[in-house]
C-alpha cells in the first residue's frame, strides 16, 4: 500500500486531506504533537478507514523527540511498500502573533521544517510537498498575484516560509527528490469530520462569533477595494485537499523525475470583500451581526491567486464556491452554534 506522510497531520488542513487520502487508497501516517480528537477516531473507525491511519507523536521543532522518534518513523516507512509523499503542515500559523514572539515562530517553523525533510529524504519520500502562504508576497500587491511577483514577507510567520521554499528547494536539487511548493490562500471549510478553522482567521472568528452570540467586526471600511473592505481569496479546504492528491498523481503520471522543483499558488482565483463574505453568512445566519471599524495596523487591502500556472502546467483548478462552501461548513457543525 503506498503511504502518505502528513506533518501535523491533527490540525486544520491535514485533518481533513487524512480523510481524503485514506478514501482514496493511501496509509497515512500523521507526526504532530498533538493527536486528534476522539471523535475524529470514532468516525474514521466507522468509515473503516482508521486501520490504515497511524499517529506519531513527535514535536519536529525538539531535536529530542526527533531522535528519539525518527528511526522508528524510518523503519516503519521502510516496512511499507512505497511512501509515495511526504506533505509538511506542522507550523505556527498566526501572522500576528508572530510579530510579539518571532524567535519562536523561526524556532519552530524552521527546525520543524528541516527535520520533516530530512525525514522525506531518509524515508525514501518520492514526492515532498510543503504547505507554504500567500502571506510571501508583497502586501503592497493588489489584484491577481503570479508565482513571479515579489516575494517580500512582512512577518516572521511569512518569513519563515519563504525559508522552507528555500530549504526544500536546495534539498530537492541535492538528494534528487520531486518537491513543490504550494502557496495557500486563505483556507475554509470542512471535509466531512475533518478539524474546522478554529484560528483567528476570518473564518475562524466568525465561527466564532455565531458560537459565541458576538458582534463580528470588520476592520476598515475606506479601502480602494468595490466596497470599501479587504478584498481576500477564500479557497475552500475540499479544493486544497484534493490539491495534493492532483499533485501526488501529478508526480507519479511523470514517473517521478527527480530533481524537480516548483512552487505553485493555490486559491479560488477570484477576490471577495470581507463584507461580501459576512452578507453571505447573514443569509444563512440571519441572526449574525457584523460591523465595520477602524483599519488594523498592517492590514493590506488584498489580492487573490493568479491560477495560470498551476491550471496550464498540472491541470488541477478549484471546484467549490463560496456560497456553498460557508452552507456545508455551517450544515455540518449547526450544532455548535
Amino acid at each position: 500500500m503506498e503511504t502518505v506522510i502528513i506533518t501535523g497531520g491533527s490540525g486544520f488542513i491535514g485533518s481533513n486531506l487524512t480523510i481524503l487520502l485514506l478514501e482514496n487508497g493511501f496509509k497515512v501516517i500523521n507526526i504532530d504533537k498533538v493527536m486528534p480528537d476522539e471523535r475524529y477516531f470514532d468516525n474514521l473507525k466507522s468509515d473503516g478507514l482508521n486501520k490504515y491511519y497511524q499517529v506519531h507523536r513527535c514535536d519536529l521543532a525538539k531535536q529530542s523527540d526527533v531522535s528519539n522518534e525518527i528511526q522508528k518513523l524510518i523503519q516503519t516507512c521502510h516496512s511499507d511498500e512505497s511512501v509515495v509523499a511526504l506533505i509538511h503542515m506542522a507550523a505556527y500559523k498566526d501572522l500576528n502573533l508572530s510579530l510579539q514572539i518571532p524567535d519562536k515562530y523561526y524556532e519552530n517553523n524552521i527546525l520543524s521544517t528541516i527535520n520533516a525533510f530530512k525525514l522525506a529524504h531518509l524515508s525514501g519520500a518520492k514526492v515532498v510537498m510543503f504547505s507554504s502562504t500567500a502571506a510571501v508576497y508583497d502586501d503592497n500587491l493588489t489584484g491577481n498575484i503570479i508565482e513571479s511577483d515579489t516575494v517580500n514577507p512582512s512577518s516572521p510567520y511569512a518569513y519563515s516560509k519563504v525559508v522552507g521554499e528555500r530549504i526544500l528547494n536546495d534539498m530537492v536539487l541535492q538528494y534528487h527528490l520531486n518537491g513543490v511548493s504550494l502557496r495557500y490562500q486563505n483556507p475554509m471549510g470542512v471535509y466531512k469530520y475533518g478539524k474546522i478553522d478554529n484560528s483567528t482567521s476570518m473564518f475562524g472568528n466568525i465561527v466564532s462569533s455565531l458560537k459565541n452570540r458576538t458582534v463580528f467586526h470588520i476592520f476598515g471600511g475606506d479601502y480602494n477595494t468595490k466596497d470599501g473592505t479587504p478584498i481576500r481569496d477564500y479557497v475552500d479546504v475540499k479544493d486544497i485537499c484534493y490539491a495534493h492528491l492532483h499533485f501526488i498523481n501529478y508526480f507519479k503520471d511523470r514517473l517521478y523525475k527527480n530533481g524537480t522543483y516548483d512552487v505553485f499558488n493555490l486559491g479560488s482565483g477570484h477576490g471577495t470583500s470581507c463584507k461580501e463574505v459576512c452578507e453571505l453568512v447573514k443569509k444563512l445566519y440571519p441572526g449574525f451581526e457584523y460591523d465595520i471599524t477602524n483599519r488594523r495596523s498592517g492590514d493590506a487591502a488584498g489580492s487573490y491567486a493568479d491560477l495560470i500556472k498551476v491550471i496550464s502546467a498540472t491541470g488541477w483548478e478549484p471546484k467549490f464556491e463560496l456560497k456553498n462552501s460557508i452552507k456545508y461548513l455551517f450544515d455540518q457543525y449547526n450544532r455548535i452554534f
